[in-house]
């Protein structure tokens, strides 16, 4: 399966309650770095490079994260979720506090350089916790994390507000269109067309 599909073809986590749970039980068990690449990729809806690219000093005791897209280069601003930013702190002082021009989720392979832990270690990781947490997606990776951003909010919308919500999210993922947005999170255009003859 190439790259393209597979970005495609990811599952979300559906329950929301579940994702909390893991997050939190990989926070006590000391997987600090995976607990916070969670948090921050779901909650803000983040692609994995943009959340890795994140140093402390990007992140900590914000209210809102910047973040430089490269391939159009362009930037948005993203608000930070006050759970999000609770748990950014409290994490930085269990690990020490490092210093600020780390990267958060600085890798150990590279003794002595600061770098980011790869996509491709996360996503093994992402094997792991899928099995261990009993999470039940036959494709679970990074993209995983953003998608249930997406599923998350929907559900909390009414049905007489998610088409406007559907684009707000698709401006806020920095998609082309709603179109690219339900394609991305597999929901399927007769889903809005039931909307509609609801009313």
């Amino acid at each position: 399966m190439n790259r393209k599909n597979n970005y495609t073809t990811t599952e979300p986590i559906e329950s929301w309650g579940k994702f909390l749970e893991v997050i939190q039980d990989l926070e006590n068990k000391g997987k600090y770095k995976l607990s916070l690449f969670m948090t921050i990729s779901a909650y803000m809806g983040l692609r994995a490079s943009e959340t890795l690219n994140l140093k402390w000093k990007d992140i900590l005791e914000r209210d809102s994260v910047v973040i430089y897209q490269s391939k159009n280069k362009k930037h948005r601003e993203i608000p930070v979720h006050p759970f999000v930013k609770d748990s950014i702190i409290r994490v930085y002082r269990k690990m020490g506090s490092p210093s600020m021009e780390n990267y958060f989720t600085r890798s150990k392979k590279y003794s002595g350089e600061n770098k980011p832990m790869s996509v491709s270690y996360i996503n093994r990781q992402f094997k792991i916790i899928n099995r261990r947490y009993n999470i039940g997606l036959e494709r679970f990776s990074t993209h995983s994390l953003r998608k249930s951003m997406v599923v998350r909010v929907l559900s909390l919308t009414t049905d007489d507000s998610y088409h406007r919500r559907l684009c707000e999210i698709s401006k806020m993922l920095g998609h082309s269109s709603p179109e690219q947005t339900m394609k991305y999170v597999g929901i399927e255009q007769k889903h809005l067309d039931n909307l509609y003859t609801m009313m």
